[in-house]
């Protein structure tokens, strides 16, 4: 699998300087080709990724879809910023349309709306926000009752 910096055609709307320095390099050129692309182009809900060169390749061997497992394998994962939780909940609606998505956070805890999106096998969707201090991950699949309630607290927070 080759990295994103073997993408010849990038798409007009989205450039390869977008993305800190020297990450592409340890993405999976799919993961922008299959995911990122066809999200941006079917949201047309504008997406900025992060700035922080960790919140797409880290050098560890942690499980995270971020981890390029000390260089041995190249990332599948990125988060992208969003300007307002409105646009971060429409983007988190239409990347479920994205077959070659599998995994979808929103997260309510960073200074700008985030969505992290990965190519993982399985879909699996989570809020990630904070309580009493702490960071929580709510994944939709193990208590999508749960999931739901909370979002709308989350967002009802909001108002």
């Amino acid at each position: 699998m080759p990295s994103a910096t073997h993408i010849k055609n990038w798409p007009s709307n989205i450039q390869p300087n977008e993305w800190p320095a020297e990450t592409l390099e340890y993405m999976d050129a799919d993961l922008l080709t299959d995911c990122v692309f066809p999200l941006r182009k079917i949201s047309g809900i504008p997406m900025t990724p992060s700035s922080l060169a960790a919140a797409h390749v880290r050098h560890d061997k942690s499980g995270s879809r971020h981890s390029t497992k000390e260089k041995t394998r190249l990332a599948d994962a990125t988060d992208l910023q969003i300007s307002t939780i409105s646009r971060m909940i429409g983007l988190m609606n239409y990347a479920e349309k994205v077959p070659a998505i599998g995994g979808i956070g929103i997260y309510f805890d960073t200074n700008t709306p985030l969505v992290h999106i990965d190519k993982r096998p399985n879909r699996l969707v989570w809020l990630c926000y904070t309580e009493n201090g702490k960071r929580v991950y709510l994944y939709r699949e193990s208590n999508p009752i749960k999931f739901y309630i909370k979002l709308g607290e989350l967002l009802n927070g909001l108002a």
